[in-house]
């Protein structure tokens, strides 16, 4: 759950969620029109959960922001935006 820490101090809403935990059902679409973006952690360390049910949202090549090192080197926290029709 890396969107909470992002979403201080401005207008987007984190809904967090937690596989087996928190909002693990359907989540983009349960909460439409939010969420606007994935943010998770990516590359090495890449949430299995959204590759599995969320591929076309995560796809690397859909990344529209990293960032580095900001929990500890080696970790890169990805964003992507959701795609319209799941909003």
């Amino acid at each position: 759950a890396l969107a909470p820490g992002l979403c201080m101090s401005n207008y987007l809403k984190p809904v967090p969620m937690l596989e087996g935990l928190c909002n693990d059902d359907r989540p983009l679409e349960r909460f439409a029109p939010l969420p606007r973006y994935v943010v998770m952690l990516d590359e090495a360390w890449r949430e299995k959960w959204w590759a599995k049910h969320y591929p076309q949202v995560v796809h690397p090549d859909r990344r529209i922001l990293a960032f580095y090192g900001v929990l500890r080197p080696g970790f890169v926290i990805g964003v992507y935006e959701v795609p319209s029709n799941l909003r």
